[in-house]
């Protein structure tokens, strides 16, 4: 009975085709199952490859901001220190931040200043150390490294005289005495002679030399010279007044 029984199942195409399709399937279905884990493994992987990529390029980011600050610090630092050097030497300039260049900005490499090229530093021939720097507008005559001693002593007057806020419009030096006359506007400089009156023993003032600006006129002239004050100038005996350049100048 029973072997009749397999011998039809062995023998029924239909029910041996059933079973060979069945394992068919289960093959099939186990390869496509094998690539589905591969691939998915294979995804992970890449997965994982990108995060760690992401987290290593967020770690250089933090340390480039981190860095930032410090490096702008120091461009600071040189550029005040280089403006404060600058400002010492002109007194009348103020730096910048270099045009064109954001301080906000950060980076690796700090501009270059270029050094400036100084000039070297004129002496007096006398000793009396560096020239001064005439200021802008005074009508003083540069020093030219002459040998003229009371030259270079009357510029000398002329200059600080300017910057402590005297305002003339010339100057001459006494070649017997060596003192120093700034020509104010409306200032007259004379000089008298002295002749006594053998009858009453009087002593009689005579001007024998004017002495002013440029802008003294022939009239006014004259009428000084007849022991006249015009009206809206000054009288200076030229004997009691001038300035002595080495006690002016503090000079050994």
């Amino acid at each position: 009975m029973l072997n009749d029984i397999f011998k039809d199942i062995f023998t029924n195409k239909w029910l041996l085709g059933g079973i060979g399709f069945l394992i068919m399937f289960v093959v099939v279905f186990g390869f496509l199952y094998i690539q589905d884990i591969a691939k998915m493994d294979r995804l992970i992987r890449e997965a994982k490859e990108i995060k760690e990529i992401a987290a290593d390029m967020n770690s250089k980011e933090q340390l480039v901001e981190s860095v930032t600050p410090m490096e702008n610090t120091t461009q600071n630092a040189e550029k005040t220190i280089t403006e404060g050097s600058v400002s010492s030497l002109n007194q009348n300039n103020s730096a910048g931040p270099p045009q064109g260049v954001d301080s906000n900005t950060p980076t690796s490499n700090p501009p270059t200043l270029k050094k400036k090229k100084t000039k070297p530093v004129r002496t007096s021939p006398h000793g009396f150390g560096p020239y001064p720097k005439i200021p802008k507008g005074a009508p003083i005559a540069k020093f030219d490294d002459s040998d003229d001693i009371d030259l270079e002593l009357m510029l000398r007057v002329a200059v600080k005289a300017w910057n402590e806020g005297e305002r003339f419009e010339s100057g001459f030096t006494d070649g017997n005495t060596g003192r120093v006359y700034l020509n104010y506007p409306g200032v007259v400089y004379v000089e008298y002679s002295e002749e006594v009156d053998d009858a009453t023993g009087e002593i009689k003032l005579d001007v024998i030399n004017v002495t002013g600006s440029a802008s003294l006129s022939q009239s006014v002239i004259r009428s000084v010279f007849d022991g006249n004050t015009p009206a809206g100038y000054t009288i200076i005996d030229i004997n009691d007044s001038g300035i002595d350049p080495y006690e002016y100048l503090d000079l050994p």
